[in-house]
């Protein structure tokens, strides 16, 4: 946006009148020329509602004042009351914000800002007939904020003299102003003419469909300053009300999107960053060291590290990381051990197996190359290492329609996937990559499955001279190259060359074990954003390595195998 001369003359009277500081982004500088300001007495009369009303009920701190944090106060709590615009339909100023979107990982303080949201809707902002709910899916989770709010109200001896509190139907209430702030939890048809003018979506990651949101959202028809605030910790599931807000948040952030009434928080941990550093602790963790202290955190990262599934969870839960599941395969840092410096030219002419993962349509496709390796060690009974090499590609439409959701451009610069013309998979692009693979590799051998890449891999062998395995999809053939991939992994030697496209696979890949405690990887679901085709080829092209070089293990015909 050019610097308009009268951009550049509120800008000087923003700074004389001591608010400035608060014009933080072009999309800040837009809201200057619609003629938006920032009223700092509207940010006092709601820190003192907090200092003089509120007590906080849980930990240490219980009994004390409720005092912001300083990023609820530059953040959170200081833009969404202080940005004012003016209202030809109510003839005065009103807020600005009229949607919160604030993703957080636990411990931060959740409850709490939620229930300071509810309370002062409630009695503080001066709206006659204020209706407030705490919302979620399911009774237990709507009933969280809610019950941190009764709790904090039942604190504060000056506050109980303006609410009544009846805990049976959830409901507080403030008979001056004819108000009430109640814990919902319902289908959506139940939910319709709510006329509320505060809404508090707790753990939105948690929500189940869309039909409450999508009918919450229009609850605000009639008030002059709603707020519909969302307070959250990253989801897994990327096909989620809570992604898709997320998705919405970055979008303004970057100004790829202008969106002047919506307030978009996310603190978390880069991609690229590391879980062992205390910085990245600090970026998902706004309270570090006042609602958690640094050595529990700490605490918390040395007993996870050793326990794979609780690593996912302090991924998730404690950086808030989207997509790390609960259950995934793979211990990140084991993963992370496993990278080494070598380029697709240190391997040329190298013998090595291959997998391919062929999408049937519009989707992503993957064509793994496993390479046996020497024992490299002075131990002769040690395990041999294995290298790998990988491609992708996704078709043009399909990656304009994740582009906004995932890193493609990233991917793309590193040479991590290529795109192809069109909008469904261009099998004959896939084709004379393979084909340039084999003339630099010594290619052994390009396990397929049957159902998707039958006719593709049988012009490979028949006209280009590619050997092909069948390989089907099943726990039986899956079940002994998943295990010992996984073992190899966990001691490091199964080698990648930090592709980061397989990388954010390896990280929410998750395998389906059977009474026997076999193993095969599973799939999300189709719309899911998350892919996890190249670690499936990456076990495809590990099994026919090791059995054919290693002939360590017999037929999968042989194995004591129950089908889960």
């Amino acid at each position: 946006m050019p610097k308009l001369p009268q951009l550049t003359s509120l800008k000087r009277r923003a700074t004389r009148e001591g608010w400035g500081q608060w014009i933080r982004s072009e999309a800040d500088e837009r809201a200057l020329l619609a003629g938006m300001v920032f009223d700092q007495r509207r940010v006092n009369r709601v820190e003192n509602f907090g200092l003089k009303l509120l007590r906080l009920c849980e930990g240490p701190a219980a009994g004390t004042p409720f005092t912001w944090m300083d990023w609820q106060r530059e953040d959170l709590f200081g833009p969404l009351f202080g940005w004012i615009k003016p209202s030809a339909d109510h003839g005065k100023m009103i807020r600005r914000y009229d949607r919160v979107y604030c993703e957080v990982a636990k411990k931060n303080g959740k409850s709490p800002t939620g229930a300071f949201i509810g309370l002062y809707m409630l009695c503080g902002d001066e709206e006659p007939g204020a209706k407030v709910f705490s919302a979620s899916t399911t009774r237990e989770q709507a009933g969280i904020v809610h019950n941190h709010a009764v709790m904090m109200a039942e604190a504060s001896p000056r506050l109980m003299d303006l609410l009544d509190i009846n805990k049976t139907t959830k409901t507080i209430a403030h008979p001056e102003s004819n108000s009430t702030y109640r814990a919902l939890a319902s289908m959506a048809t139940a939910n319709e003419g709510l006329n509320s003018n505060a809404i508090i979506c707790d753990e939105l990651h948690a929500w189940y469909g869309r039909d409450l949101w999508d009918c919450l959202k229009w609850a605000f028809a009639s008030r002059a300053e709603p707020i519909l605030f969302s307070i959250t910790t990253a989801g897994d599931s990327t096909e989620s009300v809570c992604y898709e807000q997320h998705s919405y948040a970055k979008s303004i952030a970057a100004g790829d999107i202008l969106d002047l009434g919506f307030l978009g928080l996310i603190y978390a941990a880069g991609e690229n960053d590391k879980d062992n550093d205390p910085k990245t602790w600090a970026k998902a963790n706004p309270s570090l060291g006042i609602t958690i202290t640094l050595d529990r955190f700490k605490q918390d990262y040395d007993e996870a590290k050793v326990r794979p599934s609780t690593l996912a969870a302090f991924r998730r839960y404690r950086l808030n990381r989207w997509g790390c599941s609960d259950t995934a395969w793979l211990p990140p840092a084991a993963w992370d051990s496993c990278a080494d410096d070598y380029t697709p030219e240190d391997l040329e002419g190298h013998i090595c197996w291959a997998g391919l993962d062929l999408a049937t349509v519009r989707d992503l496709s993957a064509f793994v190359l496993v390479f046996p390796g020497e024992h490299e060690d002075e131990d002769p009974d040690a395990d041999p290492y294995y290298r790998m090499l990988a491609w992708h590609w996704l078709p043009e439409a399909t990656a304009e329609e994740y582009r906004n959701r995932l890193s493609i451009d990233e991917w793309v610069a590193r040479g991590w996937l290529e795109i192809t013309p069109g909008d469904v998979t261009d099998f004959g692009f896939i084709r004379r990559r393979i084909l340039e693979v084999n003339a630099m590799y010594d290619l052994r051998e390009i396990a397929f499955d049957i159902y998707k890449a039958e006719q593709f891999t049988a012009a490979l062998e028949n006209e280009d001279g590619i050997p092909r395995a069948e390989f089907p999809q099943t726990i039986v053939h899956f079940a002994e190259p998943t295990s010992e991939c996984e073992r190899l992994i966990c001691s490091g030697r199964m080698l990648h060359n930090t592709n980061g496209l397989l990388s954010w696979q390896a990280r929410h890949v998750e395998v389906r074990t059977d009474a026997n405690g076999n193993k095969r990887p599973i799939k999300p679901k189709p719309n899911d954003v998350r892919k996890v085709d190249g670690m499936v080829a990456m076990i495809m092209a590990f099994g026919r390595a090791h059995k054919q070089n290693i002939n360590q293990w017999p037929d999968a015909d042989d194995y004591d195998v129950q089908i889960g």
